[in-house]
């Protein structure tokens, strides 16, 4: 026998489906009253996924040779840095712009500074290979110091030379475009465009349509040949994908409320992004970046702050501190370190031996360094704005976001 539901029942169902169909990234935010659980989570699980990409590397591997592999270090950078945007971006509308410049020198520079200077005076002299008076004397000493400005560097005096890497730390590279997405966002917040989601569009259109003309064009582009190998370094290589990603994180933040909070999209962005990880060939990404932007760009943003809005059970030892940071700068010296005391081509045993002392060392930089600071910039604030820029039509509502720990 056929069950009618009566008008009252049916009009309930109908209720409910359309507000199951409106669930929303900003409805998740104004639910919980800030950032979504799953963002702790989200960054130590990132920050160890590059521990893990990196073991590869350290043992002389070429994770870019192996399909498997490939995306994941095409990847896991690429949603740090719109995780920051999304979570930056919460944080800006409510700061002046020295406040934020004070945040952000106080998350980024202290670690950054304690991890260079332990390089330098301590793991450099006690692991090289030429004598102290050469060590303290070679230029290369002196410019390793400059990673604190953001200009990398990656080499020591006879430090690691006989390793199939000899860098002392490779994650050094994505410095000056985590500064690069902060001058964007500071000069968002000076020019009081944050909330105008065209400009912020127009920029990660603009970027990755230049990208493609550059490779399209390849060696024809009709500039001087210092002028396009810096044009295509920052718009046509692989690292392009992290400022449109930051940007990305911007507009989803500035959209929250209109972008659904959907497993059935998130399933349909991983399994999208995993027939990409299948089927593009590793070595295309190194030419091919801008068009690979195109396809894997907003199905990755998804994900992350999907992810990000999810409920994930918090670890107990990641109850007490954001470690994120400090396992990105820590892991690859340390990593270089075990690789000199067991060396192998045993990627997976250097993770293992690596993993427990790299936490460790991000946890003594948390506790000691980078949440002393954090506390203590509030002592130097600046006077907050007293008219915050009002919200744009895509972003009702107030959310307090804190973007403490948040990794680009």
């Amino acid at each position: 026998m056929a069950y009618n539901a009566s008008p009252r029942a049916r009009g309930s169902l109908l209720t409910m489906l359309r507000m199951q169909a409106m669930i929303s990234i900003g409805s998740i935010l104004d639910r919980d009253g800030g950032i979504g659980g799953g963002f702790a989570f989200l960054r130590v699980f990132l920050a160890t996924l590059v521990v893990f990409y990196h073991s590869f590397v350290v043992v002389g591997g070429d994770p870019l040779s192996q399909q498997e592999l490939w995306f994941i270090g095409y990847s896991v950078l690429a949603v740090f840095f719109s995780l920051s945007g999304f979570l930056i971006t919460g944080s800006a509308l409510r700061l002046s712009l020295p406040n934020f410049l004070l945040n952000r020198s106080a998350r980024i520079v202290p670690a950054l500074a304690m991890d260079i200077v332990l390089s330098a005076l301590i793991l450099g002299p006690i692991v090289t290979t030429v004598s102290t008076a050469d060590y303290f004397s070679d230029i290369s000493f002196y410019k390793y110091f400059f990673n604190i400005l953001g200009f990398p560097h990656y080499v020591l005096p006879g430090v690691f030379t006989t390793h199939p890497w000899p860098q002392v730390n490779i994650s050094l590279w994505t410095i000056p475009w985590e500064i690069s997405c902060y001058i964007i966002m500071a000069s968002l917040i000076y020019l009081r465009m944050l909330n105008r989601t065209f400009v912020i569009m127009s920029m990660a259109a603009a970027i990755t349509m230049v990208g493609v003309i550059i490779v399209g064009l390849d060696h024809g582009f009709p500039v001087h040949y210092q002028v396009h190998r810096v044009i295509h370094y920052f718009l046509g290589g692989t690292g392009s994908r992290l400022v449109i990603c930051f940007l990305l994180g911007i507009l989803f933040f500035q959209y929250r409320h209109s972008i659904p909070y959907s497993w059935t999209l998130f399933a349909i962005c991983v399994l999208w992004c995993l027939g990409l990880a299948a089927f593009v060939r590793p070595y295309s990404i190194m030419s091919l970046a801008p068009i690979m932007n195109v396809f894997a760009a907003i199905p990755m943003v998804y994900i992350t702050i999907f992810l990000g809005m999810t409920r994930i059970p918090e670890l107990p030892i990641l109850r007490h501190g954001d470690y994120s940071y400090g396992i990105y700068l820590y892991a690859f010296p340390i990593q270089q370190v075990v690789y000199a005391l067991h060396p192998g081509k045993f990627p997976i045993a250097n993770f293992c031996l690596s993993m427990p002392f790299v936490l460790a060392f991000a946890m003594i930089s948390w506790h000691l360094v980078e949440k002393p600071i954090l506390a203590y910039r509030k002592k130097f604030s600046f006077s907050p704005v007293k008219h915050p820029p009002k919200a744009s039509s895509s972003a009702h509502g107030t959310v307090s976001v804190s973007d403490a720990g948040a990794r680009s």
